[in-house]
């Protein structure tokens, strides 16, 4: 996969179901159809989602870290939400615990600037909260973004 967001999500299931729990949502966040009804090998090699790791944060209870192809945003934050939240959102047992970006999304907080104004960065760095470990890191990558850009 070329450039990809990290999204992590939290999937209560049994032990012996945690792969392919974490497979399936890979799947419904990025292609919404079965793998096997897909024959563009692009497709299937960069745009499916990938299954970067499976832990268990406690018995029952599982981090997924799933890679999502940043072109399938389509470079637009609304779509950026959906591929995060999607039809996962609608299941009992996932949660989106967390999202890392690559440094081209985070190149395009002027453009979201210009059309959502100065309100959106409450939205953009809302998460920044839960980065953790991450956090110093995240934080600076995404203050030095809003103070490379120059207000109209």
């Amino acid at each position: 996969m070329k450039s990809a967001i990290e999204a992590v999500y939290h999937i209560r299931c049994a032990a012996a179901e945690a792969e392919a729990r974490a497979l399936a949502v890979a799947v419904e966040q990025s292609v919404e159809m079965p793998v096997v009804a897909i024959e563009d090998e692009r497709v299937l090699g960069e745009i499916v989602g990938e299954v970067r790791g499976v832990r268990e944060l406690k018995p029952g209870l599982f981090e997924a870290r799933i890679g999502l192809n940043v072109e399938t945003t389509g470079h637009d934050a609304g779509q950026l939400i959906n591929m995060l939240f999607g039809n996962a959102s609608l299941l009992e047992d996932v949660v989106l615990a967390d999202a890392s970006f690559p440094a081209e999304t985070l190149a395009r907080v002027p453009e979201l600037l210009d059309f959502y104004g100065a309100e959106v960065m409450l939205l953009i760095g809302g998460n920044l909260l839960a980065a953790r470990e991450r956090l110093v890191d995240e934080t600076a990558a995404f203050v030095s973004s809003v103070e490379r850009y120059s207000y109209g």
